[in-house]
């Protein structure tokens, strides 16, 4: 069996044995989930311009696309905002 030292242990085929800490350096802290930002655009079929919310959050455009279509607004477009 051949064995080939190292500093804090020796590899013996090809397992290693000792108290060689391979990363002693922590990981990174994981990166922050990406938020993106996005517009709602709804239009009442009688009216030009349309109706736009803009938000982070899918629950407060869909809670704003509900009450936009009680109101007789229609779904135009769910666009994502890119970032500046």
């Amino acid at each position: 069996m051949a064995q080939t030292s190292f500093s804090g242990g020796e590899v013996r085929s090809n397992a290693v044995y000792g108290t060689e800490v391979w990363n002693r350096d922590p990981l990174p802290p994981p990166a922050a989930p990406k938020v993106y930002t996005y517009r709602l655009t709804v239009q009442h079929g009688k009216e030009t311009i349309p109706a736009q919310a803009t938000a982070t959050s899918f629950e407060v455009l869909i809670d704003f696309e509900r009450m936009m279509r009680e109101l007789g607004y229609e779904f135009i477009r769910l666009e994502r905002l890119e970032d500046d």
